[in-house]
């Protein structure tokens, strides 16, 4: 649904909804059909042509998406334009269908049990529940044609012909799934931990982003009943700014200078990774790193003629 609006500006509101089937999904091919105290390799059901792990490569995998967004546009009119965007929904699957990057995957698209392949739907790996974002332009009103200044030369030199720009961007973060350091099924595959409780804290923090005593480690020769993708990493939030202006070259042929001053992540604001999220290592429920650089500066100059 689309509206005209009043100064220049249109308001939208969408809704998306899709499904995929027979999306392909990686797996391991030769895990073992029961749970012992074996060797693996022993009961491997290719055995007699492999004891080896097989990767296995069917379209058994799904997505699914539903979302609600809503836009609001001011065309440029007087020096000003501006474009805002929120979206609220949901992205599920059973695995991240990126099967060229799953060699380093995360222990959430590692299947634990191949032969119950629906105990892995869950949110996506970028299911970013809502996500808010503004951009917009606006020309310092000073100088020739402008309400300011318009009869200063000094003025006009000085502040004239200025524009800035920036782009404000924050979202909830996105899903992770904690694991075990050890196959404690004895299955060949990454064991998920068992999951006693919710996980989820008020008032986290880097150091203590999720409650580990949450996830323990399943009795030996059994699969964890923890889901995948049941916690949430930091959200994210960052303004990127510019300014810029062009000057008019002295010379015969139309030239424009434009000098351009630009800040990526402008306030300084740390935008955090993930935790760790592996039972019994020792940064267990901490964040240890950043997920994006800090502040950026960039000058930059372009002719055009």
């Amino acid at each position: 649904m689309e509206k005209s609006l009043p100064w220049n500006m249109v308001a939208e509101v969408n809704y998306v909804g899709n499904h995929g089937v027979q999306v392909l999904g990686i797996g391991e091919g030769n895990q073992p059909l029961v749970l012992a105290s074996t060797t693996v390799v022993s009961r491997r059901p290719l055995a007699k042509y492999t004891v080896a792990s097989v990767k296995a490569v069917g379209n058994w995998n799904m997505s699914y998406y539903e979302g609600l967004s809503s836009k609001l546009e001011k065309r440029f009119q007087s020096g000003v334009s501006f474009l805002t965007t929120f979206t609220y929904g949901h992205a599920l699957d059973l695995q991240n269908p990126a099967l060229d990057l799953c060699d380093g995957c995360g222990s959430g698209n590692t299947i634990q049990n191949n032969y119950n392949l629906g105990a892995n739907r869950a949110s996506a790996d970028n299911d970013v529940r809502m996500r808010y974002v503004f951009a917009g332009s606006f020309e310092l009103p000073f100088g020739a044609g402008k309400r300011w200044l318009n009869q200063s030369r000094l003025g006009a030199a000085v502040l004239g012909g200025w524009r800035v720009t920036g782009i404000y961007q924050a979202q909830t973060g996105l899903p992770f799934t904690p694991s075990l350091s050890f196959d404690a099924a004895n299955a060949g595959t990454t064991t998920r931990p068992n999951r006693i409780c919710d996980g989820n804290i008020d008032g986290r923090m880097l150091q203590h982003w999720f409650d580990t005593t949450c996830f323990v480690a399943p009795t030996s020769l059994t699969f964890g009943n923890s889901g995948r993708n049941v916690l949430r990493a930091p959200g994210r939030s960052n303004l990127d700014l510019s300014a810029q202006r062009d000057f008019r070259m002295p010379i015969e042929h139309a030239t424009i200078l434009q000098f351009r001053v630009e800040a990526f992540n402008g306030l300084n604001h740390p935008q955090f990774a993930a935790p760790g999220a592996t039972v019994g290592n020792a940064v267990n429920g901490i964040i240890t790193a950043t997920a994006s650089e800090n502040r950026q500066l960039q000058l930059g100059a372009r002719v055009t003629f």
